[in-house]
């Protein structure tokens, strides 16, 4: 068993922006919304929003999520999901609860997942795909399967865990004397050994390793080697009146891997995919169960309604199917084609910057039909994305059909650890 004692920072250098945490408002528009407008205007000739397609998928994406009773608390559904303790029902119960070790564990698993949930795609299929066992049907599983995509993340991570690896502690991923380049690499090992096939292993490795080494030194350095550290330092800065994008601002100062972003014509342009997911299962794992009404979240009681989207690959390729975006001819024959799309490039920048505005669109028209006395939990673009991911899988396996729908095109491929 490793004994974990101190931080032991690996002495990466890195630059932090603080001088401008401080100023932030908590009525501030998101810097994202605020790029993606810059980029559709310059760009949309190459993805365009669909008003019609926004008014008829958004009355699907109501129905389908009020029929399946799609909440924050879905969460906690999913069988990989290192699942915390039920909230609190008061506030004055919430230092005792974050108090706990498995709420500390629980940070510290949905940060490290965050900081690696990037570049999943692959061109491979079947056998050759990357991909790692694990139970079925959560941690007391008997049996086990292979996961892909991102799935093989969290798959990879209880893995280690299960064996005594405390891959998810940023003690542990600061000090290479107890957490080597090995250990890490074991981590991602597929679960089929290399022989007969040439069996993928998981894209953007070294960049992986190097990821996981400057994020814990962060957290050693400055949050007191924890997740749960970074928050209590956003909870006393900001106090009561806190919101979700001042704790974004301070994860994109302080962790240059999570500083999404690109110089766009001269401009810089904010896309924070990962620092915005980070907050946003953060606030689903430990959302209040529907049984408990009017209890505070315990972490953010003033919502996440401010955060948008995540851009990546995989919600684009839904919005286009539901008809919310439509692409150009010389976007489809890219995606067609398997053509890499270079980060930061014209049209990688135009499919994530479009795809930000349409989320926020079918934000606007479900509130309208949910009407004035909805809650701010019931209609945010965070719900929204996670629902749309996952219903895009659903119809990339088959087990739902979206009747006269586009047909489903290739998602973009851009390898980057941005997303």
């Amino acid at each position: 068993m490793t004994v974990l004692v101190e931080c032991s920072p690996t002495k990466i250098h890195h630059s932090r922006r603080l001088s401008t945490v401080s100023t932030i408002k908590s009525d501030e528009k998101n810097p994202v919304i605020i790029s993606s407008e810059y980029v559709y205007k310059s760009t949309q000739r190459l993805v365009n929003l669909n008003e019609d397609g926004i008014k008829t998928a958004s009355k699907y994406i109501h129905s389908r999520m009020s029929d399946t009773s799609y909440a924050p608390s879905t969460w906690r559904t999913q069988p990989l999901h290192f699942i915390p303790p039920v909230p609190p029902l008061t506030s004055a119960a919430v230092d005792a609860y974050l108090s706990q070790p498995v709420v500390k564990r629980t940070l510290d698993w949905i940060f490290f997942i965050s900081a690696m949930n990037f570049s999943f795609w692959s061109d491979r299929g079947g056998e050759e795909r990357y991909g790692v066992a694990w139970y079925e049907d959560g941690w007391a599983a008997a049996s086990a399967e292979e996961y892909t995509g991102y799935w093989s993340l969290p798959a990879a991570t209880n893995r280690a865990l299960s064996r005594g690896i405390p891959i998810t502690s940023p003690v542990f991923l600061s000090n290479p004397s107890l957490c080597p380049d090995s250990v890490i690499e074991q981590l991602f090992a597929p679960s089929r050994e290399e022989g007969s096939k040439d069996v993928e292993t998981i894209p953007l490795l070294a960049e992986r390793i190097k990821v996981l080494r400057r994020v814990s030194e962060v957290l050693c350095t400055r949050f007191n080697g924890s997740y749960l550290g970074l928050i209590e330092e956003w909870k006393t800065r900001y106090g009561e009146n806190r919101t979700a994008l001042q704790l974004v601002h301070m994860v994109v100062e302080e962790f240059i891997d999570f500083r999404d972003e690109v110089v766009w014509r001269g401009k810089k342009v904010m896309f924070l995919k990962r620092a915005q997911i980070l907050l946003a299962e953060t606030w689903a794992a430990f959302h209040p169960l529907p049984t408990q009404t009017n209890t505070p979240h315990p972490i953010f009681p003033n919502g996440i309604g401010q955060l948008t989207m995540f851009a990546d690959y995989r919600v684009p390729q839904i919005l286009y199917i539901l008809g919310i975006i439509d692409y150009a001819p010389e976007i489809l024959e890219q995606l067609k084609s398997g053509q890499l799309l270079p980060h930061g490039s014209e049209s990688e920048v135009a499919i994530r910057a479009a795809s930000i505005l349409a989320v926020e669109r079918v934000k606007e028209a479900i509130a309208d039909i949910h009407g004035a006395g909805a809650s701010n939990d019931e209609v945010t673009s965070v719900l929204i994305d996670f629902f749309l991911w996952d219903l895009a899988k659903d119809v990339e396996a088959g087990d739902v059909a979206l009747g006269e729908s586009r047909k489903i095109p290739p998602v973009h491929r851009t390898r980057s650890i941005w997303y």
